[in-house]
């Protein structure tokens, strides 16, 4: 569980004597340590959240991805229909500019009236993250999916959900994370955090300096290791 994993890392600074653990480092100051690591990672391995999300466009050309949890596009796969069904492939879809769909004007369609109109060209915009357009725009009748490759949100946990071990809705805690891939880095994040704020113990900062740099180490031989293994493979 969760907790069990804090609480190694509690014994590990001497502060899990049974029926006293926690006293010297919260479990609150532990819970929030890790909410800022899983944010770390995902901002220095944004592949390790990558995934595909299949979502309802709205009508016009701009498509925020953020309602549907995605913190940033990567990519717009596919067009689909209600079932998930493949309506067209948009992995070569040409990129097409905010401007561009001035001249697609409703005398040139082609499209019956009530009928879903086939993507295009797809723009991912740069310095929107989570944002992309679409052209033909997506009309105001008519309901059109896409499957979008994004880069999601860390779930945050709380102390009480750690305690209880599933979170509002009755899930493991945490539905994400946790798995072998990064913990030793979230471990060493977490030691980073809690020691870099240790006031009474000698050498706690240099300790600190050293757990930071262990979680660049983890992470960067966990890429390399990855990408050794797509060249195996390939």
């Amino acid at each position: 569980t969760v907790y069990n994993f804090f609480l190694t890392i509690a014994s590990s600074l001497g502060d899990a004597r049974p029926g006293a653990e926690f006293r010297r480092y919260p479990l609150r100051d532990m819970v929030a340590a890790y909410n800022e690591a899983m944010c770390f990672v995902a901002t220095h391995r944004r592949d390790l959240f990558t995934r595909m999300v299949t979502m309802k466009l709205t009508p016009g050309i701009w498509q925020d991805a953020k309602c549907c949890g995605c913190k940033d596009v990567v990519g717009v796969m596919a067009q689909v229909d209600a079932a998930g069904n493949i309506v067209k492939d948009l992995t070569e879809a040409s990129a097409v500019s905010p401007q561009a769909s001035k001249w697609y004007r409703a005398p040139c369609r082609n499209t019956a009236a009530g009928a879903v109109p086939v993507i295009q060209a797809v723009g991912i915009e740069s310095g929107m993250p989570g944002v992309f357009s679409v052209s033909p725009p997506v009309p105001a009748t008519g309901d059109m999916w896409a499957t979008v490759k994004c880069v999601t949100t860390p779930h945050a946990i709380t102390e009480a959900e750690v305690l209880g071990g599933v979170d509002a809705t009755g899930a493991p805690v945490p539905p994400i994370g946790m798995t072998c891939s990064f913990t030793p880095a979230i471990r060493s994040y977490i030691l980073y955090r809690l020691l870099g704020g240790e006031q009474h113990m000698a050498g706690g900062s240099a300790e600190a300096t050293r757990e930071l740099k262990a979680v660049y180490d983890f992470l960067n031989l966990q890429w390399r290791m990855e990408q050794a293994v797509e060249r195996a493979n390939a």
